[in-house]
């Protein structure tokens, strides 16, 4: 939410409908392939072309789902609705920042690993208790099990367009 409420603009694009569920007053438009529902836009990260390109894209663990539950598998679909949101949907300049719960998504940890992703920035976090978190290495983080129904490692990613 910082980063949002932090932002110079209201050019704001969020793939997945999660931040509307903590405060419904934040700016910007929502991109969300299933959740139906009033200024929700119900399009494919991987497909999506908007009209005008957006300052900041934020996810907040959504993407790792692309690919990974749809009825067709596709282990590349994060990295192909990455470079969607980076080519079609981000002005110059832009930033992307986005959540991925670690070991979720056997594909996403491997893309991880091999710097697939491309991200500008990543920093690794471990759940100490609930929802308090501490920065650890990618070493530490990678080896981290999900589970039983939510994440005990994630990652923040953050890609800058030049």
């Amino acid at each position: 939410r910082d980063i949002i409420r932090k932002s110079k603009t209201n050019n704001i694009l969020e793939v997945g409908g999660v931040l509307r569920h903590y405060s419904p007053m934040l700016p910007g438009e929502v991109l969300d392939k299933f959740e139906k529902g009033e200024g929700i836009i119900n399009e494919d990260a991987i497909t999506y072309n908007p009209i005008r390109k957006y300052d900041l894209i934020v996810s907040i663990s959504t993407l790792e789902h692309v690919g990974f539950d749809d009825d067709i598998k596709d282990p590349d679909g994060i990295i192909k609705a990455l470079n969607n949101l980076k080519i079609r949907c981000l002005n110059k300049n832009g930033k992307i920042v986005i959540t991925i719960p670690i070991g979720y998504n056997r594909y996403v940890d491997a893309h991880l690993c091999s710097g697939k992703l491309s991200f500008t920035k990543e920093t690794y976090f471990k759940k100490v208790r609930f929802n308090r978190w501490r920065e650890v290495s990618k070493e530490e983080a990678i080896n981290i099990r999900y589970g039983p129904h939510c994440a005990n490692a994630i990652v923040v990613g953050i890609i800058q367009n030049q």
